[in-house]
């Protein structure tokens, strides 16, 4: 799910929200599949959440926030997916929003490609959905991607 965010000045191009709940076997490889992208145009922040975890998820995520400068981790008590997500909406300094699940991978190029797509229909966006929905077009069909 994606949707444009409504700050007026940003730090990155993209933020990458990734809520984390007890995710030590499977986050280290949704981490890595953002790490390997290739990307030449456009900035991006990873912002790990951790919502309230009791495995090793914490120290997984502390790991790659302290050797990238481009990730933050933030920690609470356990409130569920949707606060977990509209805190790491408060944290976004992006100008565009993708959501990761702890468990998703990414495929070469993801970031490259959302990016692009996001430039591409930001005015429609904008003029049709007001800043919450990102509004793709393919092959003459049009596809919504609603937030939350």
């Amino acid at each position: 799910m994606n949707f444009q965010n409504d700050k007026k000045e940003y730090v990155y191009d993209l933020t990458i929200l990734i809520p984390v709940f007890n995710a030590e076997d499977f986050i280290e490889g949704t981490i890595k599949s953002v790490i390997n992208q290739k990307v030449n145009h456009c900035t991006y922040e990873v912002i790990l959440l951790n919502d309230g975890s009791s495995d090793d998820s914490e120290e997984i995520c502390k790991k790659y926030t302290n050797a990238f400068n481009n990730f933050s981790y933030y920690y609470h008590e356990n409130k569920g997916v949707s606060y977990t997500r509209n805190k790491g909406l408060d944290l976004a300094q992006g100008k565009y929003i993708l959501f990761l699940d702890a468990d998703d991978l990414l495929a070469d190029n993801t970031l490259e490609a959302v990016f692009k797509t996001f430039e591409k229909y930001k005015n429609e966006a904008e003029e049709k959905y007001k800043k919450s929905i990102i509004l793709i077009q393919h092959k003459g069909e049009t596809f919504e991607l609603d937030h939350l």
